[in-house]
């Protein structure tokens, strides 16, 4: 069996509000691959530290990230493509700055 290669992935939606919520998409591997699925994995380390994201193998070729932190720093996300054979390696990563919530012990003072 030939070797599995990773998805390309890319950042696809950033939305933010009281917290952020990130859309991942990427192409789907050749049929030749006999690809299950797909998993996501997110780090705050650069190209490093990535911890599986998703509960389930996803069988399209979108993610939303909804656990994100709204915290200020950087996060990193790769991917990888599982078949028969195993899981290929990470992806080329991809950084998402998480931009900090929005406080909620505010006073409006008049």
């Amino acid at each position: 069996m030939k070797k599995l290669l990773a998805a390309i992935l890319w950042l696809c939606l950033v939305t933010s509000a009281f917290g952020a919520t990130v859309r991942l998409a990427w192409d789907a591997r050749p049929p030749a691959e006999n690809v299950t699925g797909y998993n996501i994995y997110r780090s705050n380390t650069n190209g490093s530290g990535y911890v599986k994201i998703n509960t389930v193998l996803i069988t399209g070729t979108t993610f939303d990230d909804t656990t994100v932190p709204n915290d200020g720093r950087r996060y990193y996300y790769v991917a990888t493509a599982v078949n028969a054979g195993g899981e290929s390696g990470y992806s080329s990563q991809v950084p998402f700055d998480a931009v900090p919530g929005i406080p909620t012990n505010l006073k409006i003072v008049p």
